[in-house]
């Protein structure tokens, strides 16, 4: 939506210089077909000059220059007292 609706309104603009001007009907299609393939090539240039970003990044213990954390010993907890019937 965020190509078509611009695109929609320059197809207007044309559509109405056309008529103004009594230009003939096959303008329209030509202007038309222009707008479009400047729109996909605005597009498909731009989606390829994009550069990737990544979001994540993963770091592995030895990057950090941490030891690996010993495991918590688990302590027995005292059973939880019966509820009164």
């Amino acid at each position: 939506w965020k190509v078509l609706v611009p695109l929609s309104f320059v197809n207007i603009m044309f559509i109405a210089i056309v008529l103004y001007y009594d230009l003939g009907r096959w303008v329209i299609t030509i202007l038309s077909l222009l707008s479009l393939a400047a729109a996909f090539w605005l597009v498909f240039n731009k989606h390829r000059s994009a550069k990737k970003h990544d979001t994540v990044q993963v770091y592995s213990v030895r990057e950090l220059g941490l030891k690996k954390a010993e495991k918590p010993k688990l302590e027995e907890a005292a059973p939880d007292p019966q509820p009164a019937s």
